[in-house]
């Protein structure tokens, strides 16, 4: 059984479900399937940080749980059959998934100051890497074996902040996967720790009742945005595509450590 929200928390969300912030949430969420559908990843660099900033940090995080699962479940069966190695999948997936319960720990005894800027440390830390553009190539055997170490701290980044990428894509990147490949092996992990930490932050009281129907909510501008992120992927180059998530995260970390400090 769901717990109920406090009242102060009640009221806050109630307050928030005003047309507009309706209007900016649904946006964000399409906002991140738009980049989900185009790269495989990006959803939630857009969605935690501007749901951080209008409720709170644990809010992003819990929110972000439902449209996550559904999402990666579209995405992993449009690509598993072009799967590099289950054996990386299978390890990876697995680390994530207890990596992000311990998360949800965190996410439960941190204030929400220190989460907002984690949320927006780490944004940077993936723009950061994006840009330097490093040539370090891993062999898919080197990944393989390493595939439980990183998948572990992904996860613990997913469970307290909502935000994997920087550890999580980055390892990806180092095995030079296609294109497909890569998207069904990231879809898998992310879809791994979704179906863990739901029941998690359930447990926590982290997930309510009212949470839980509007992160139901949230996944349908979610799932609007994939198909057309996919489609606009035929017509631009991976470099345009790239350009415009940089910028966006950028506006978004600082905005969202401005929230956090003031």
């Amino acid at each position: 059984m769901l717990i109920a929200l406090p009242e102060i928390k009640v009221r806050k969300i109630v307050d928030m479900m005003a047309v507009d912030a309706i209007i900016y949430i649904s946006f964000a969420f399409f906002l991140g399937g738009l980049l989900k559908g185009a790269t495989g990843v990006g959803a939630p660099f857009v969605a935690v940080p501007v749901m951080a900033m209008l409720f709170d940090a644990q809010f992003a995080v819990a929110c972000f749980v439902m449209p996550n699962i559904v999402t990666n479940i579209v995405q992993f069966f449009q690509t598993r059959t072009r799967v590099a190695s289950w054996r990386l999948l299978w390890k990876f997936g697995l680390a994530g998934a207890s990596g992000a319960v311990a998360g949800s720990f965190v996410l439960v005894s941190v204030s929400q100051q220190w989460l907002m800027l984690t949320i927006s440390a780490l944004m940077l830390a993936f723009v950061g890497w994006r840009i330097a553009k490093p040539q370090l190539k891993l062999s898919l055997s080197a990944g393989i074996a390493g595939a439980v170490p990183a998948g572990f701290i992904a996860g613990m980044l997913q469970g307290a902040a909502g935000i994997s990428a920087p550890v999580s894509v980055s390892y990806l990147s180092l095995l030079k996967l296609e294109r497909s490949a890569f998207i069904a092996t990231i879809s898998f992990f992310f879809l791994a720790m979704g179906l863990v930490q739901l029941p998690a932050l359930i447990q926590l009281g982290v997930i309510t009742s009212e949470l839980f129907y509007f992160s139901c909510f949230a996944i349908l501008p979610l799932l609007g945005g994939m198909p057309a992120g996919a489609f606009l992927a035929r017509f631009a180059s991976a470099e345009q595509f790239n350009l415009l998530l940089l910028i966006i995260l950028t506006a978004l970390a600082f905005r969202l450590a401005i929230s956090a400090i003031f």
